[in-house]
Protein backbone atom coordinates (compact mmCIF):
# COMPACT_ATOMS: atom_id res chain seq x y z
CA UNK A 1 0.00 0.00 0.00
CA UNK A 2 1.43 3.33 -1.01
CA UNK A 3 0.54 6.61 0.58
CA UNK A 4 0.49 9.88 -1.26
CA UNK A 5 2.24 12.89 0.12
CA UNK A 6 0.33 16.08 -0.49
CA UNK A 7 2.62 19.00 -1.24
CA UNK A 8 1.66 22.61 -0.77
CA UNK A 9 2.91 25.51 -2.79
CA UNK A 10 5.12 28.11 -1.17
CA UNK A 11 2.29 30.62 -1.39
CA UNK A 12 -0.13 28.24 0.37
CA UNK A 13 2.42 27.73 3.15
CA UNK A 14 3.00 31.49 3.44
CA UNK A 15 -0.75 32.22 3.63
CA UNK A 16 -1.08 29.68 6.44
CA UNK A 17 1.97 31.05 8.26
CA UNK A 18 0.81 34.66 7.90
CA UNK A 19 -2.44 33.92 9.70
CA UNK A 20 -0.36 34.38 12.84
CA UNK A 21 -0.24 38.15 13.50
CA UNK A 22 3.31 38.05 14.90
CA UNK A 23 4.59 36.08 11.90
CA UNK A 24 2.86 38.52 9.55
CA UNK A 25 4.34 41.52 11.36
CA UNK A 26 7.86 40.08 11.24
CA UNK A 27 7.52 39.15 7.57
CA UNK A 28 6.20 42.58 6.60
CA UNK A 29 9.00 44.26 8.56
CA UNK A 30 11.64 42.33 6.61
CA UNK A 31 9.93 43.06 3.28
CA UNK A 32 9.69 46.75 4.15
CA UNK A 33 13.41 46.87 5.02
CA UNK A 34 14.20 45.26 1.66
CA UNK A 35 11.97 47.79 -0.08
CA UNK A 36 13.86 50.64 1.56
CA UNK A 37 17.08 49.20 0.11
CA UNK A 38 15.99 48.36 -3.44
CA UNK A 39 12.75 50.37 -3.96
CA UNK A 40 11.11 47.35 -5.64
CA UNK A 41 7.34 47.68 -5.10
CA UNK A 42 6.46 44.20 -6.37
CA UNK A 43 7.59 42.27 -3.26
CA UNK A 44 6.01 44.94 -1.05
CA UNK A 45 2.65 44.62 -2.81
CA UNK A 46 2.92 40.83 -2.86
CA UNK A 47 3.56 40.75 0.89
CA UNK A 48 0.55 42.98 1.59
CA UNK A 49 -1.59 40.81 -0.68
CA UNK A 50 -0.53 37.61 1.09
CA UNK A 51 -1.00 39.15 4.54
CA UNK A 52 -4.43 40.47 3.57
CA UNK A 53 -5.44 37.06 2.20
CA UNK A 54 -4.12 35.29 5.30
CA UNK A 55 -6.03 37.68 7.56
CA UNK A 56 -9.35 37.07 5.78
CA UNK A 57 -9.10 39.08 2.56
CA UNK A 58 -8.80 42.74 1.75
CA UNK A 59 -11.22 44.45 4.08
CA UNK A 60 -13.65 47.02 2.85
CA UNK A 61 -12.29 49.84 4.96
CA UNK A 62 -15.61 51.28 6.01
CA UNK A 63 -17.41 50.48 9.23
CA UNK A 64 -19.68 47.46 9.28
CA UNK A 65 -18.66 46.01 5.95
CA UNK A 66 -17.77 42.40 5.33
CA UNK A 67 -14.33 41.14 4.24
CA UNK A 68 -13.93 40.97 0.51
CA UNK A 69 -11.60 38.62 -1.35
CA UNK A 70 -10.88 41.11 -4.12
CA UNK A 71 -7.35 41.70 -5.33
CA UNK A 72 -5.30 44.29 -3.41
CA UNK A 73 -4.42 46.14 -6.63
CA UNK A 74 -8.09 46.36 -7.61
CA UNK A 75 -9.01 47.53 -4.12
CA UNK A 76 -6.44 50.34 -4.18
CA UNK A 77 -7.51 51.36 -7.69
CA UNK A 78 -11.16 51.49 -6.67
CA UNK A 79 -10.43 53.30 -3.39
CA UNK A 80 -7.58 55.73 -4.14
CA UNK A 81 -8.71 58.16 -1.45
CA UNK A 82 -8.06 55.58 1.28
CA UNK A 83 -4.35 55.23 0.54
CA UNK A 84 -1.76 52.94 2.04
CA UNK A 85 -2.29 54.07 5.60
CA UNK A 86 -5.88 52.81 5.60
CA UNK A 87 -4.86 49.46 4.12
CA UNK A 88 -2.10 49.03 6.69
CA UNK A 89 -4.42 50.08 9.50
CA UNK A 90 -7.03 47.54 8.40
CA UNK A 91 -4.33 44.88 8.61
CA UNK A 92 -3.33 46.09 12.07
CA UNK A 93 -0.19 48.05 11.09
CA UNK A 94 0.89 51.66 11.09
CA UNK A 95 3.77 53.66 9.70
CA UNK A 96 6.36 55.07 12.05
CA UNK A 97 9.35 57.28 11.48
CA UNK A 98 12.74 55.97 12.55
CA UNK A 99 16.00 57.79 11.98
CA UNK A 100 18.58 56.02 9.86
CA UNK A 101 21.26 58.19 11.43
CA UNK A 102 22.17 58.33 15.12
CA UNK A 103 20.42 61.24 16.77
CA UNK A 104 22.91 63.46 18.62
CA UNK A 105 22.22 63.95 22.29
CA UNK A 106 22.47 67.43 23.75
Amino acid sequence: MTSKIELRSFEEWMIETLQDKEEAQGYFGVVLEEYLEDRDMIPLLDSLRMIAEAQGGVLQLTEGSEPDQQNLDEFLEENPDLGWNAVLEALGYTFSVVSTEPIPSF
